[in-house]
């Protein structure tokens, strides 16, 4: 291709794949089908003409690519003012929804003979459906009319995508919103939020669960991204639950992977403990034994809710997520304070004063570390007395407990800390870990 003409008041490059818009509109260089010469401004770069573009955003550069073979020969990094690109359009347009519609037929035409290629080729024309889902919503959004979009996607050549397939995903896309399917549309891979923030969560959570990590640096910026990534998705569940979603709706999109459905049960055990919370103090209470059953009620639900926050800091969750999930649920009536107080409870680490961490009162939700806290009160009171049965007593209950704690992942070095590596409590401990 020759270069011709550049509008560009710097250096001039030789580059043999630089494409004009002489040589477009001369016939020497066709659009790609689906698209529209674009001429780079002084300052674009490939992303940014992607993005704002119909490539999506972040954009889908292998799309982008696809429809410009032209960076198979030269730098994608190296762009010049005044050269051509093609891109699919706007928003809401229909060079999109016929590129989506390519696409969709290119997919399902790949050759699957594996399970794996099977499975990749599922994974692939789901992504390539939801892709044409979102563009026929953007071009009815701006005013194309559903007939006519069956009629012009028919018309193409799309020998893999069959005229009841068109009729399906545009009819779905042309629903909207309701209780019973709260994103409209096809519903899966539906590309409206709170899904679609939901599905790019799970995604970055799924990469940066696969990253491989050799350093300490390479480590903490892999839990980095995990915690971002299930915090995002948690937040996104929670607005999608609130729509009507059943958890299993959310599940099952996911194939029912089993880190992901972990953190939509961790989700529903907050929001249910907190929703508890602010029903328990709400109760109407005027006679002495209703307050004492308003109050015990109360406790109990802040036990639950402790309990729940505490497993979800504990899977690495953020603090700060988790406070801004529950003030955004419509259903937790509780002040912003009281969930600050909660959610900062559950965080505090165990201590000699205080053997549970969080609030450390009676009701606090580690029964476990509680026992072993009351055994050794026990321990320490029959020794005192030199009361042999009482010593044979407490002794055994202390190391029941501690056994049981050691089997919860509490290592030895943690539970004679946490006694001031008293001496006889330690015994009782090695004994415990020897069991």
């Amino acid at each position: 291709m020759a270069n011709g003409d550049i509008s560009y008041a710097g250096p001039k490059f030789n580059d043999s794949a630089l494409v004009t818009i002489d040589e477009v509109k001369s016939g020497e260089v066709k659009p790609p089908d689906g698209t529209t010469p674009y001429t780079v401004q002084p300052g674009d770069n490939l992303s940014q003409i992607a993005a704002e573009n119909g490539y999506g955003n972040p954009p889908n550069m292998q799309a982008f690519y696809k429809d410009n073979p032209q960076y198979a020969e030269r730098n994608p990094d190296l762009i010049y003012p005044g050269e051509t690109v093609f891109v699919r359009g706007k928003e809401g347009s229909p060079e999109k929804t016929d590129a989506a519609a390519r696409d969709l037929s290119d997919t399902k035409s790949q050759p699957a003979s594996t399970d794996s290629q099977v499975t990749g080729k599922e994974s692939a024309t789901a992504d390539a459906e939801a892709n044409l889902d979102a563009a026929v919503r953007q071009e009815i959004a701006a005013g194309g009319d559903p007939n006519d979009i069956k009629s012009r996607l028919k018309s193409q050549d799309l020998p893999n995508v069959s005229d009841a397939d068109i009729d399906r995903i545009v009819d779905a896309a042309s629903k909207p919103a309701s209780a019973s399917n709260p994103l409209g549309g096809s519903r899966e891979g539906a590309p409206l939020t709170p899904a679609a923030d939901a599905n790019a969560a799970a995604k970055a959570y799924d990469e940066a669960r696969g990253l491989h990590v050799s350093t300490d640096s390479q480590s903490t910026n892999k839990q980095n991204q995990l915690t971002k990534a299930q915090d995002d998705f948690k937040g996104a569940v929670t607005e999608e639950l609130a729509q009507g979603t059943s958890a299993d709706e959310i599940k099952a999109r996911y194939g029912n992977d089993p880190d992901l459905n972990k953190l939509v049960d961790q989700v529903l055990s907050t929001g249910r403990a907190a929703h508890q919370v602010s029903e328990a103090q709400s109760r109407s209470a005027s006679t002495d034994s209703q307050v004492t059953g308003k109050e015990n009620a109360i406790a109990a639900a802040k036990i639950d809710l402790e309990q729940s926050i505490r497993s979800e800091l504990a899977s690495g969750s953020s603090p700060d997520a988790i406070k801004a999930r529950l003030k955004a649920d419509e259903h937790v009536k509780l002040d912003d304070a009281t969930i600050d107080k909660i959610v900062d409870a559950a965080g505090k680490p165990a201590s000699a004063t205080n053997p549970i961490g969080g609030e450390a009162t009676q009701s606090a939700p580690l029964s476990s570390a509680y026992d072993t806290n009351a055994a050794a009160k026990s321990v320490a009171d029959a020794h005192g007395k030199s009361d042999t049965n009482a010593i044979s007593t407490a002794d055994t209950a202390f190391v029941n407990a501690a056994k049981q704690e050691l089997g919860e992942g509490v290592s030895v070095q943690e539970l004679k800390e946490r006694y001031g590596n008293d001496a006889t409590l330690n015994k009782l401990i090695d004994q415990a870990a020897a069991k």
